[in-house]
């Protein structure tokens, strides 16, 4: 039996809206008899939670606190990005990102850093876990429209992509900022793409 989930998003939000309303009506108290004002209390809000892994809170370098900034002030002039994980053999997908991301008119995470002014030295020690997971994460929040994805013919079911960005661009989709995501497999160590495909 095949349901749409529509119906039942409306029907959540509209439990969520009642409960939210029921919350924030203010009830009388019985104070041994007192006639006071009711207390003030906070209003419930609903809203989705962003995909975050549950991690220790790492401190990140400078560098990646104003590439995250950055994003922030500059994300709206640069909607299309590319996303890449994993590798075709032994080439790493990043390796032929400038080529592709030329191909298919986007902007990367690498592209960004240079016109952001944050230098490759300055990267170099950057790590997953901190930096890259957290300016990852930024990126794939200020993805609008058609959001690209490159993957190798072997990647990580721990990657970054898979853990962070998918999630994210899985709830700006939802939230209805990005309209579709299409997933390119490059092919060979030269970069030559095989897709897309809508994911």
């Amino acid at each position: 039996m095949k349901t749409s989930f529509v119906p039942r998003l409306f029907v959540l939000l509209y439990l969520c809206a009642s409960f939210t309303q029921m919350l924030a009506a203010p009830t009388r108290r019985n104070n041994g008899g007192e006639d006071q004002p009711p207390a003030t209390t906070p209003t419930p809000t609903c809203s989705v939670p962003t995909p975050t892994p549950s991690t220790a809170v790492v401190e990140l370098r400078p560098a990646a606190k104003t590439f995250i900034k950055w994003l922030g002030e500059n994300g709206a002039s640069h909607p299309k990005i590319c996303f890449y994980s994993g590798s075709t053999d032994t080439t790493g997908v990043w390796r032929n990102m400038d080529k592709i991301s030329t191909k298919l008119g986007c902007d990367w995470i690498t592209s960004l850093l240079h016109l952001a002014g944050i230098p490759d030295s300055e990267t170099a020690e950057w790590t997953d876990v901190a930096e890259w997971s957290a300016t990852s994460s930024a990126l794939a929040r200020i993805a609008r429209h058609d959001a690209t994805v490159i993957l190798g013919k072997t990647y990580s079911e721990s990657s970054v992509w898979k853990t962070l960005e998918l999630p994210s661009l899985r709830l700006s989709q939802y939230m209805g900022y990005v309209s579709k995501i299409e997933q390119y497999t490059m092919a060979d160590a030269d970069g030559d793409l095989e897709g897309p495909i809508d994911i």
